[in-house]
C-alpha cells in the first residue's frame, strides 16, 4: 500500500512539471532573460496620459494594449537552452493547434510565427514567436553582454494582426520587420 502511494505521488508530481509552462520554467534561470507583462499593467499602460488620445496613431496604440492579456518573453545566448527553447516551441504549436502564419530563414537565423485563430479572420487570441541564429545574422545583439541566440515570445488576448505588426515594428520588437514585410 506504501508502495502505491508513493507511486501515485511520482506521478502527480511528474505530471505537474510536465505541464509547467516554459516561461515558468526559465523565469528564474541565470542564462535567460525572462520578461512578463500581465493585463493589469496593460490596463494601466493605456490609462497613462502619456498617449494622446486624439492623435490616431496613439489611438491605434492604447487600443492594441487594451486587447493584450499577457505578453511573454525569453531570450538567451546559450545553446543548450536554445534546444529546450526549439522542443518547446514545437510541442505547444502542436498541443495547441497553432497554425503557422509565417517561417523564415535568412543568413543562418531562423523566425517563426505561430497563432491561434481568433473569433474574425483577422483577430487571434494567440501569437507565438520564435526566432534561433540571431547572433549569426546581428552579431551586436547581446544581452549581460552575451550575444542572443534565440527569443521566445507569446502574446496573448484579443489581437488584431494588422496592429501587431505595426507595433512590433514601431517598438522595434523582435520579428516586427518580418510581420510588416509578409503584408499584414
Amino acid at each position: 500500500m506504501k508502495f502505491f502511494y508513493c507511486f501515485i505521488i511520482f506521478l502527480m508530481s511528474f505530471n505537474l512539471t510536465s505541464a509547467q509552462s516554459i516561461f515558468d520554467h526559465f523565469e528564474n534561470a541565470p542564462d535567460v532573460t525572462y520578461a512578463s507583462i500581465g493585463p493589469k499593467m496593460f490596463q494601466l499602460l493605456g490609462q497613462m496620459s502619456f498617449l494622446g488620445k486624439d492623435d490616431p496613431e496613439s489611438a491605434e496604440i492604447l487600443e492594441i494594449i487594451n486587447n493584450i492579456k499577457s505578453f511573454k518573453v525569453l531570450i538567451t545566448g546559450e545553446g543548450e537552452i536554445q534546444n529546450e527553447f526549439n522542443e518547446w516551441v514545437d510541442k505547444e504549436a502542436e498541443k495547441n493547434d497553432l497554425e503557422t502564419l509565417m517561417k523564415m530563414s535568412e543568413s543562418d537565423t531562423e523566425l517563426f510565427f505561430y497563432v491561434k485563430q481568433g473569433k474574425s479572420e483577422n483577430k487571434i487570441e494567440k501569437l507565438l514567436m520564435y526566432s534561433k541564429g540571431i547572433s549569426k545574422s546581428v552579431p551586436e545583439a547581446k544581452i549581460k553582454g552575451q550575444a542572443i541566440e534565440s527569443v521566445v515570445l507569446m502574446i496573448e488576448g484579443d489581437l488584431d494582426l494588422n496592429q501587431i505588426a505595426k507595433l512590433a515594428a514601431k517598438m522595434d520588437l523582435p520579428g516586427g520587420d518580418q510581420l510588416k514585410k509578409a503584408g499584414l
